[in-house]
């Protein structure tokens, strides 16, 4: 086994890590969707955001972990190697590889077969950690996959260096002027001070705009109406909390919050007592524009969960809603339909005009597909030409006149592709789901032979697999 490597700058290394002054502590507020999405990204059951320290690599998030797990030794991590690389490391199959193949961690305690990380590289380029995923099995990730991760390890970065921006602002000083003087005139972060009744001693521009503040409001500075006139300024007023509540009577609590205010804008809230002689005297509220991340994020978790060519639900998320319904299904005794949909003759298209009118077919087929499914239902694409369609709360027979109106309406539909009018014919398998539908590999076994099935009977028909599953 090759252990783990030690950086040159290891000592400096180190400083820069241990000032961001995380390690032990509680996970920064928006780190563990980042996490999870990074999991979902990969099709990975487990996904951390790991910081190397000196001994150890501490977890900082994590996901598919249990409780227990809060870090690893350092000499044995798989993550700690990437200090040699500092760029993406990949390793399709651990067994494989020399550097890991008699790891403990490979052979016993996580059963590693599959990682996938991406240093955390901070703005002075010293590599903090990493945000990885693995797998019990091999695997591997394709080119969309990691330029997703590294765009989403771009995120987290972007997140410890904000929190390590708001960490050097405050530093203790005698005189409250000489602490917040020149951070008042920042454009960057909204800032306000509290004193213990709720009153404002102090703020900037920044925190007077991004709240919509006027002066009558700062001049009579009273306490309930700036706390009413801060939650109207909230699309959801739940999600203001004053800075003086639900802190459990303890006033040197701190806390993050995320906000979503009325005008599309997404705020961060940091809120935390400045001490001074051992008490509390105030408390300082920061706030910072995380609208671009915010969207950022929503786009990358749109993308993990969509087909980029079509606009549908992809297999990974087509399956997720499935496994959910097969959930309910047990307990609500509800029944659902699955379709499983192949495109008859479609090779011969691409095969005729080309890849690139193959896609748009694709695309036309999608869009006309959707109009004629209720809103309610899940319509995804499975494959190069197959797709998946999930209608819940829906009767056997009620799936057969949607199965047949599918059906007439592709045998009716002339697309134009280079001139030349293109008709496609469409196989259906279905498979309704009840209380006796339990294994999802087993149910898409099924609804797979079954469009098998109609596509061998001729084409442009469909086919009910038997509801009849066998026992895993």
């Amino acid at each position: 086994m090759l252990s783990a490597p030690i950086p040159e700058n290891e000592n400096q290394r180190l400083e820069a890590l241990r000032s961001y002054g995380i390690l032990d502590s509680d996970a920064y507020a928006c780190m563990q969707p980042l996490t999870k999405l990074a999991a979902d990204i990969c099709d990975c059951p487990k996904s951390t955001i790991s910081l190397i320290d000196k001994s150890r690599v501490w977890f900082y998030t994590k996901v598919g972990l249990g409780e227990e797990a809060k870090e690893v030794p350092r000499d044995i991590s798989v993550c700690a190697h990437i200090l040699l690389h500092q760029q993406t490391m990949i390793i399709p199959d651990t067994l494989k590889d020399d550097r890991f193949s008699d790891n403990p961690f490979v052979l016993e305690e996580l059963s590693i077969r599959f990682y996938a990380g991406v240093p955390l590289i901070n703005k002075d380029g010293f590599v903090l950690g990493t945000l990885c995923v693995f797998d019990h099995v091999p695997g591997n990730l394709s080119p969309k996959q990691i330029s997703l991760l590294e765009r989403l390890r771009d995120v987290v970065v972007n997140r410890l260096e904000s929190s390590l921006e708001t960490q050097q602002r405050y530093v203790e000083d005698k005189d409250k002027n000489a602490i917040y003087g020149s951070l008042l005139n920042t454009d960057i972060l909204g800032i306000v001070l509290f004193n213990n009744e709720g009153e404002i001693i102090d703020y900037n521009t920044c925190f007077k705009t991004m709240w919509n503040i006027d002066d009558e409001l700062l001049i009579n500075n009273d306490p309930t109406s700036l706390k009413e006139h801060f939650r109207n300024q909230v699309a959801i007023p739940e999600e203001y909390v004053n800075p003086f509540e639900k802190l459990s009577g303890d006033i040197t609590a701190e806390r993050i919050n995320i906000l979503h205010m009325k005008d599309g804008t997404v705020i961060e809230q940091h809120d935390y007592p400045f001490i001074k002689d051992d008490k509390p005297i105030a408390r300082v509220c920061l706030f910072r524009d995380m609208t671009d991340h915010h969207i950022l994020t929503e786009k990358l978790s749109y993308q993990a969960t969509h087909d980029l060519l079509t606009g549908l639900v992809n297999r990974f998320e087509f399956e997720r809603r499935l496994e959910r319904i097969l959930s309910e299904a047990g307990t609500e005794k509800s029944e659902h339909v699955l379709c499983y949909m192949d495109l008859d003759n479609f090779k011969q298209v691409n095969d005729t005009f080309g890849h690139i009118s193959g896609d748009y077919l694709l695309q036309e087929i999608s869009q006309l597909l959707g109009r004629h499914i209720r809103k309610r239902d899940t319509l995804a694409r499975v494959g190069g030409d197959e797709f998946g369609l999930l209608m819940e709360h829906c009767s056997i027979n009620q799936a057969k006149r949607v199965a047949k109106n599918l059906i007439n309406v592709l045998i009716e539909t002339e697309i134009d592709i280079d001139g030349k009018k293109v008709n496609i014919g469409i196989s259906i398998g279905m498979i309704p789901i009840d209380a006796s539908c339990t294994d999802k590999i087993e149910v898409l076994k099924k609804v797979d032979a079954a469009c098998y099935t109609a596509k061998r009977a001729g084409r442009n028909r469909f086919h009910v697999a038997s509801i009849k599953l066998s026992i895993p």
